[in-house]
């Protein structure tokens, strides 16, 4: 039996993680001659991709056994980015899409060439790195709408990103 949760324990608890302490790093921008730091500030959304456990049923003899199956990843991430005046954030996304495939030379590029291993860390309220997730073969799929409305608000586009997987990466 499991006693339970006194004052104690919640004390000896560390401090929480925050959703806003993280950033999102590239060893570069393909495509162009944008700043990878630009890229880090201007994301100001984004989740930590899912790692699936797939699970298989094995029936005999009136009984069910659980096991499990392939360890799967997300295939993609969502960045929320904002925009600014000289639309640096939209002419960055474009100029990586079209490196990735061009539509008016109707020519690509290797994904060797247009995939960066991009870099998620979190951090801590003095600014430590808490976790390293690796996002491997990471590029642009989808600029999504901005929405222009006559209010006083920022302009922001959601971004979808491929990528092959997620790994750990030690501290």
């Amino acid at each position: 039996m499991v006693a339970r949760v006194s004052l104690s324990d919640m004390q000896q608890v560390v401090d929480a993680a925050t959703s806003f302490d993280w950033a999102i790093w590239l060893p570069s921008v393909p495509g162009g001659s944008f700043s990878t730091r630009d890229f880090t500030f201007r994301c100001t959304g984004t989740t930590i991709p899912a790692v699936t456990q797939e699970a298989f049923k094995v029936e005999a003899h009136g009984l069910t056994f659980n096991y499990p199956g392939r360890r799967t990843w997300a295939s993609d991430i969502d960045f929320t980015m904002y925009e600014t005046r000289d639309q640096t954030t939209r002419n960055l996304m474009l100029a990586w899409m079209d490196f990735v495939r061009d539509i008016k030379a109707n020519t690509g590029n290797y994904k060797a060439s247009y995939a960066v291993d991009a870099e998620l860390n979190l951090y801590d309220a003095p600014g430590n790195v808490t976790k390293r997730i690796k996002i491997e073969k990471f590029y642009p799929l989808e600029l999504g709408t901005a929405t222009l409305d006559n209010t006083s608000g920022l302009l922001t586009y959601t971004a979808k990103f491929s990528m092959d997987r997620t790994s750990e990466i030690a501290l």
